[in-house]
């Protein structure tokens, strides 16, 4: 079973995002909130694929841990966010991620976007 690790501030939407992504057979290794545990739980549990939110609402963003993953951790990741610049959109481009959800979205397009990040 694929391992996804859920990196999101709001407990509520990470809860409901687990819930989903247990629903289409993976496990979710881990729900955190910041950046260091981020890293912790990509360090102990090893997952295939993290979901990141972009705003974190601390010093380090959903974009800096995707920068990480890519260049250090080869971990795939798909960012989650409510809220897109146009700024924001340009710094996702240059990270490469498997996938760029806005919430709210459908569980067809997590599906989706899990699929290809795993391929």
């Amino acid at each position: 079973m694929k391992k996804v690790l859920i990196v999101e501030d709001a407990i509520i939407i990470a809860e409901d995002l687990a819930a989903s992504v247990e629903e289409l057979g993976y496990e979710v290794v881990g729900i955190v909130d910041n950046a260091p545990d981020a890293y912790e739980a990509i360090k102990n549990k090893k997952p295939d694929v993290a979901l990141l939110d972009i705003n974190l609402g601390t010093e380090e963003d959903g974009l800096d841990i995707g920068k990480k993953l890519k260049e250090e951790l080869g971990v795939p990741f798909i960012f989650i966010t409510a809220f897109s610049s146009k700024a924001t959109q340009e710094k996702i481009l240059l990270l490469e991620p498997k996938g760029y959800l806005v919430k709210p979205f459908e569980t067809e397009e997590l599906e989706a976007a899990l699929a290809k990040a795993l391929a």
